[in-house]
């Protein structure tokens, strides 16, 4: 079957070739482009022996990511549909199919004046008159995780209060409310620079210090090369009466159990989009800007693994970037999420799990590829080429085998 997937995914990408290396568009005013592909890595940094709380990213994160919930489906974010995100997670199978964690992001966040916690509103659209833990203790009630969202910044990317200056504060907030996982963008803090990178390291020390174990992500969208230094995870940070300024240098690298290769995925196939510079990437521009990197897969490994963007399986026409989102077909989807299997990256699911399109919740929940994505060595697949294989019959035999229809250009129904 990883032959098989492995086949599938060279056979079925587009003739265009990659424009590697050169800067597409950005999505956004904070994602002002992409890695250049190829660029060697530093070095001065070595791969370590062992990654910290190696029991919470033993194998790539599996989650439902609630904010295109909130934007696209069901026009609202508060604590209502995040318990009923969890509440749906559990009854159509998808979290006994893995996908155990909720990103709960963009979810109103403002910062006390006085105390200069992290609070949410109580009243209003955006209310959580129960509470942040009260969430966490129903999701694990439920066996369920929740990640919440913060940014290395004074603003994160919805533009509520980053970590900047707070982040002990924050931590230990996230850690009173029982989190188990914390994603941190870099929109408040120029993606790429070397601020940027002393910040994400800033971060992780208040996590060593406070010593609650959460998972930690870095969503810095490829910017700054996050695959040399993210992945430097060691052992010491499993020893939590060290503080910070105990620890080696070179333990003291910005460090977290998964790092984002490429920028913001876009619902669509190929590589670049000609709409304009605020629709986001291709499938296979993030899939292709991976496989240039350097050693990428030598370094992936249990507890550091990169994340080529959330999954855009489901999806329809539109979202979540506008015009250039043409939607995937049901092929396109399938070999899409075996891409995103074989390359050990973590599966965050963004559709509408209230009312999924036809086939998309059989794709998501396949067994088999979820397999190889939760395989315990965590080993990337490497591209290979088939050169010496007929392209046709290797493609129908493909087809056949996995009992995939011939490909069409009607995108997954909304």
């Amino acid at each position: 079957m990883r032959q098989l997937l492995a086949m599938l995914a060279v056979l079925l990408r587009p003739p265009a070739a990659a424009k590697l290396g050169v800067p597409p568009p950005s999505r956004t005013q904070f994602h002002p482009g992409r890695p250049a592909a190829g660029a060697a890595l530093p070095q001065a940094f070595e791969l370590p022996d062992a990654p910290p709380w190696p029991e919470l990213a033993a194998t790539p994160n599996m989650a439902y990511n609630g904010w295109l919930a909130s934007t696209s489906f069901m026009g609202y974010n508060n604590e209502t549909l995040y318990y009923n995100i969890v509440d749906q997670l559990v009854k159509s199978g998808l979290r006994d199919a893995g996908y155990s964690t909720i990103g709960v992001t963009c979810n109103g966040w403002v910062r006390d004046p006085l105390t200069r916690k992290l609070t949410l509103p109580t009243t209003g659209r955006r209310a959580w008159p129960r509470g942040f833990k009260a969430l966490v203790d129903y999701a694990h009630q439920h066996g369920i995780k929740i990640s919440a969202y913060t940014d290395t910044g004074k603003i994160n990317c919805c533009g509520e209060p980053g970590a900047f200056g707070n982040e002990e504060l924050d931590v230990q907030t996230f850690a009173d409310f029982g989190v188990d996982h914390v994603s941190v963008d870099n929109c408040g803090n120029g993606f790429g620079s070397t601020q940027s990178i002393l910040e994400y390291k800033r971060f992780r020390d208040a996590l060593v210090k406070v010593g609650h174990p959460m998972v930690y992500g870095i969503w810095s969208v490829g910017k700054g090369k996050p695959w040399a230094w993210a992945p430097k995870l060691v052992s010491q940070m499993t020893n939590r009466r060290r503080l910070p300024s105990q620890l080696s240098e070179k333990s003291r690298c910005a460090q977290g159990h998964y790092y984002r290769t490429a920028d913001d995925l876009g619902n669509r196939w190929g590589q670049d989009d000609p709409n304009g510079p605020s629709d986001g990437a291709g499938v296979m521009y993030n899939y292709d800007i991976q496989q240039a990197i350097p050693g990428i897969a030598a370094q992936t490994k249990p507890g550091s693994v990169p994340l080529l963007d959330e999954l855009m399986v489901g999806m329809p026409v539109g979202v979540p970037h506008g015009s250039g989102d043409v939607g995937l077909t049901l092929t396109e989807s399938r070999t899409h999420f075996a891409i995103w299997c074989m390359m050990a990256s973590p599966l965050w699911i963004t559709h509408n799990i209230f009312a999924p399109p036809p086939g998309v919740h059989e794709i998501v929940s396949a067994v088999e590829a979820i397999a190889i994505n939760q395989d315990p060595l965590g080993q990337m697949a490497v591209r290979i080429e088939c050169a010496h294989l007929p392209a046709t019959a290797a493609l129908s035999h493909l087809m056949s085998s996995l009992s995939l229809p011939v490909a069409t250009r009607t995108p997954v129904a909304a």
